[in-house]
């Protein structure tokens, strides 16, 4: 049985192979992983190095530190996490993998860390720091330095930060295709504000933006220099699109339904109860 596996970042530009299935699948609920990808919480697939290689774009890879011995690996053109070493075993961003990637999580790591929106209630085992056989030095959580009360966040080296100051419109999980390698998970967690409520604290000129060829309004925005997932505010249409992982504290508000569900991955599996529509929502 052929168990190659491909996988590229949203551009096209950066593109690997595995070949063999992965040793283990994580879901990682570290502040770290959520701040860096903007999801709920990052999916990876381990698997030893060697069975790894790039086929097109290692040059577009950068790379930032913040982990003991792991460092966050991203596209420089559409700032998608891409894989990344970490001693003897590669962990890629199973939202990144094509369709022929079926393998689900089988466990929740440094779950004491979860989103507020987020219940484990898969059924999996769930591990409040390293899960069983792992062992490091987990990552410094990022620092804060919102006023309290404030609402917003900061990329993970602390050159970009942003701030709303209003409430939020809505929250959405969304399975789409795009939504999935954008965050490197099962679906990516979107808070909506309007767009005269968000303002650039710091580093507007650091932030790296990516507009998808042919999509309306779909697109990226990452730190150049970390990586780390950061809001799109779109004044066309009057709303600040939030990585609901790049948050520093609870907005307050909870997702109301998974949308594109159509398009969810083959090793996705929905567990709660709320509304889900095969694609966008009810206008």
């Amino acid at each position: 049985m052929d168990t190659t596996l491909e996988g590229a970042c949203l551009c096209g530009t950066v593109r690997w192979r595995f070949d063999r299935q992965p040793s283990s699948v994580v879901n990682c609920h570290c502040t770290v992983c959520r701040r860096h990808h903007g999801g709920s919480y990052a999916t990876f697939a381990v698997g030893s190095r060697d069975g790894f290689r790039w086929l097109a774009g290692e040059d577009a890879v950068r790379r930032w530190a913040r982990s003991p011995g792991f460092e966050r690996a991203f596209c420089a053109h559409c700032g998608v996490k891409v894989p990344a070493h970490a001693g003897e075993e590669v962990r890629m961003p199973a939202g990144n993998f094509g369709a022929g990637y079926v393998r689900a999580p089988e466990l929740h790591a440094f779950a004491a860390s979860r989103a507020p929106w987020i219940a484990l209630d898969d059924g999996l085992p769930a591990y409040d720091a390293f899960p069983p056989g792992k062992h490091g030095t987990p990552a410094p959580s990022p620092v804060s330095d919102l006023e309290p009360g404030a609402v917003g966040g900061a990329c993970l080296c602390g050159a970009v930060a942003w701030q709303v100051d209003g409430p939020p419109l809505k929250m959405y999980h969304c399975h789409c295709e795009r939504c999935r390698k954008a965050r490197g998970s099962a679906f990516a967690t979107n808070v909506f504000y309007a767009f005269d409520a968000f303002r650039w604290r710091r580093g507007e000129d650091r932030v790296s933006r990516y507009a998808l060829p042919g999509a309306r309004f779909f697109g990226t925005a990452s730190c150049r220099d970390c990586g780390a997932a950061v809001p799109r505010p779109q004044r066309d249409r009057g709303v600040a699109v939030v990585a609901a992982g790049s948050l520093d504290v609870d907005p307050g508000i909870r997702p109301s339904a998974h949308i594109y569900v159509g398009s969810s991955a083959g090793w996705d599996r929905i567990h709660d109860p709320l509304p889900r529509y095969p694609e966008g929502p009810p206008a």
